[in-house]
């Protein structure tokens, strides 16, 4: 038989503190993953940050400038429906992730194969989305839709 652990709570301010570590770890991954894989391999993941790829190739557009102007309708509701709490880490994370696709967009690419790019770019966005949700918060974009509707499913 198992012997149960007594865990004690995390404190309000400790797992706030969880959730923005979340939010930037992952945020941080899926930055790395754009200029690593994605942008340099023209792969239009979806999207804002999609979107910012083809406005990057085409007209020559920062793509975090793009995903930043993209992103302010969406936050704007995220925090009209999610709250003030859900608005404040999207913010973060809204501006956080284009501020390091601009930070490291001069990295070179780990790949120039395009499966590669695409299969190993899906898994780092995935995993990334997945620690920022984890963090109960959003990078702006679609994830930022996806949240929506899971809070409202919930």
């Amino acid at each position: 038989m198992k012997k149960k652990r007594n865990r004690q709570p995390r404190s309000k301010t400790a797992t706030l503190i969880l959730d923005y570590l979340y939010l930037l770890f992952g945020a941080t991954i899926v930055a790395l993953t754009f200029n690593l894989l994605l942008f340099p391999n023209k792969i239009a993941s979806g999207g804002v940050s999609g979107i910012s790829i083809i406005t990057g190739h085409l007209f020559g557009i920062e793509p975090g400038f793009v995903q930043w102007g993209l992103n302010i309708p969406l936050f704007i509701a995220g925090v009209i429906l999610l709250g003030r709490q859900f608005g404040l880490k999207t913010l973060v994370g809204t501006l956080y992730l284009p501020f390091v696709v601009i930070l490291t967009k001069d990295l070179e690419p780990i790949t120039h194969e395009p499966f590669l790019a695409a299969l190993f770019g899906g898994i780092g966005v995935g995993v990334g989305i997945g620690f920022v949700f984890k963090g109960k918060a959003s990078t702006g974009g679609t994830d930022l839709a996806a949240r929506l509707y899971i809070s409202i499913r919930v």
